[in-house]
């Protein structure tokens, strides 16, 4: 397995996670900016995270 393949697979499975997360309030944009930084997500993770 390559490195950009388990990349995408890791994201896949975060975003799976994240679709499965309710949440009693939205994420500010401060906050998803902060974790965006922090962990740099793929691109399936940070579109489950704008969902939240």
């Amino acid at each position: 397995m390559s490195l950009e393949s388990a990349k995408k697979t890791a994201d896949a499975d975060v975003a799976q996670k994240l679709a499965s997360i309710d949440l009693t309030e939205r994420l500010t944009q401060s906050v998803l900016t902060s974790l965006t930084k922090e962990f740099k997500p793929g691109p399936q993770t940070l579109e489950e995270l704008e969902l939240l």
